[in-house]
């Protein structure tokens, strides 16, 4: 064989061997760009939740933020695409006006990305105090165990519950 007719058949094998990984992956999941509106507390745009955990959730979520002025929104979607966690939160946070600097506006947000199996917690400088990083990840840890048994309602209730227990801890609700 030639140098010329080796080169190009190396070619045809290199070139058929990336096309047929390049098929053969699994595409990720487009996310949602600009980040979905908020229609309440809870926001499940990846329809993880049965509509009795949406409720009672939503519920606490409302009852903490009468109580304590503290609003606490999840949002859950499929993906975040090729966005970093970081990135799609912080456009979530401002989207939904939540200042992450104000030191007066106690606010929590929770995104969820089903598909891609990755949380993030954005807490406003008002809650630095209470809710430590230990504090979110051991709440986190709950979930996410939950998750992985795909458990969601289960996990999330989890979650919410150990977050407003930790910040009854240093707000006491008003009467």
């Amino acid at each position: 064989m030639t140098k010329t007719a080796f080169r190009i058949s190396s070619l045809v094998l290199i070139l058929a061997f990336s096309a047929t990984c390049r098929f053969s992956q699994t595409p990720k999941p487009q996310a949602s760009s600009p980040p979905p509106p908020r229609k309440g507390f809870v926001n499940d745009y990846s329809n993880i939740l049965d509509e009795s955990t949406t409720d009672q959730l939503d519920a606490a979520l409302v009852h903490l933020h009468e109580t304590s002025k503290i609003e606490f929104a999840v949002l859950i979607v499929d993906s975040i695409g090729d966005h970093s966690l970081e990135d799609y939160s912080s456009a979530v946070f401002g989207s939904w006006h939540f200042d992450p600097t104000n030191e007066k506006d106690a606010k929590i947000l929770l995104l969820i990305a089903a598909k891609d199996s990755q949380y993030r917690f954005n807490v406003t400088k008002a809650l630095w105090q209470d809710l430590s990083d230990a504090k979110l990840n051991e709440a986190g840890s709950l979930m996410s165990d939950a998750f992985a048994e795909d458990k969601y309602s289960e996990g999330l209730v989890k979650c919410v519950d150990a977050i407003i227990a930790a910040l009854r801890e240093r707000h006491r609700p008003n009467s």
